[in-house]
């Protein structure tokens, strides 16, 4: 950094974006530490038959921790849907100084197929012949599914642990919104029943005999949150306490801008 004066005048200064870098670095107080969750879209769950039983889904990858995010700044937010095909879709939290990326969640396998990819991997259907494998997921933001065979289904993986047999991995629990609420649990094979949540990230339920499709896991969510008073503008704005909460659910893109 280099800041050049004529007598007692500033003629020239290093800015980052609209922030005089002296500033940050004279007085780091117009820096804020922020705790963010990051949950991308879950995966959707993979169709039986009238005899065979689908894998579930991954979660949404899941990535959580505190940044020191600077004033007069924006941050693009990203909220992932799960309305593509089959896996769910990304959310992020990036900025000059961020880049939380968190990557949808796996599909699960339809029978006779392996399970997807993705921020947790998806189950593999139940087959007629032969084995399937489980969906690899990213490590520090999901975990891996659950092959199946012509007797088993495999679980989606989850934030905190892998599938395990047909049931899907654990999730998440965080209290960052105010009220605790558990994130990215994977999806259980051959299970049917419901769609998930949305703002959850969690993994679809694979199809069953009598209830074959498979079904949709729940769209991400992007959390920010700080000590008051309110330092930001976007997303749903509440408190919880001494702390200020910036919520994002809509499905798509938003902003996050610092003052």
């Amino acid at each position: 950094m280099q800041t050049i004066y004529l007598g007692n005048t500033l003629i020239n200064d290093v800015m980052l974006g609209s922030q005089r870098m002296d500033d940050v670095f004279e007085n780091p107080s117009v820096v804020f530490t922020t705790e963010y969750l990051v949950v991308a879209g879950g995966g959707r769950g993979g169709n039986g038959t009238i005899s065979r039983n689908g894998g579930g889904a991954g979660a949404g990858g899941l990535l959580s921790g505190s940044v020191n995010l600077l004033p007069n700044t924006i941050y693009q937010i990203q909220v992932g849907d799960n309305t593509a095909p089959a896996a769910g879709a990304n959310s992020y939290l990036t900025g000059s100084n961020a880049y939380y990326y968190s990557t949808s969640g796996g599909a699960g396998g339809a029978v006779g197929s392996n399970g997807s990819n993705g921020g947790s991997g998806g189950g593999g259907g139940q087959t007629v012949s032969g084995t399937t494998t489980g969906g690899t997921g990213i490590a520090g933001q999901g975990n891996n599914g659950v092959g199946g065979t012509t007797s088993t289904f495999g679980g989606g993986g989850g934030a905190l642990s892998a599938g395990s047999g047909a049931t899907g991995g654990s999730g998440a629990t965080s209290s960052i919104t105010g009220t605790p609420t558990t994130y990215a649990r994977g999806g259980t094979g051959g299970d049917g029943g419901s769609d998930e949540l949305s703002n959850t990230g969690n993994g679809g339920n694979g199809g069953r005999p009598g209830d074959t499709s498979g079904k949709t896991g729940g769209s991400g969510i992007v959390v920010v949150r700080y000590l008051a008073p309110q330092k930001a503008t976007g997303g749903i704005v509440t408190t919880d306490g001494s702390y200020i909460v910036h919520t994002f659910t809509t499905n798509g893109t938003a902003t996050l801008q610092t003052y």
